[in-house]
């Protein structure tokens, strides 16, 4: 879902499940949220990143169960875009609602 994506996801591993749920509920409220799901950590596909930014994304959000690894990564390739954190508590994996909720905050300011 990241044709017509203004917000991109990004998640990885388990916390994946609880994003494509959420996406499916954000985008019947409206907003234009797509995910990118990477299936390896290393090495990041920092490319897909930069071709998201020159197709006009306005903001990227971390959705991580850890404090922010995937979030510096994404920074690094993310050419000045907003890259937004929703970290989660390790040992745990977000409800769809509490992403849901968080992305809708991050959106919305």
């Amino acid at each position: 879902m990241l044709d017509d994506a203004e917000y991109v996801i990004v998640s990885y591993g388990s916390t994946s499940g609880s994003v494509r749920r959420a996406i499916k509920v954000l985008r019947a409220q409206g907003y234009r949220v797509g995910m990118l799901r990477p299936k390896t950590a290393w090495p990041f596909p920092g490319w897909v990143v930069e071709n998201l930014v020159s197709r006009g994304v306005q903001k990227f959000i971390t959705v991580e169960v850890n404090m922010g690894k995937m979030y510096h990564v994404v920074k690094e390739f993310s050419r000045g875009v907003l890259v937004e954190h929703i970290p989660y508590a390790p040992g745990y994996i977000p409800d769809p609602d509490y992403v849901v909720n968080n992305v809708r905050k991050v959106i919305e300011g």
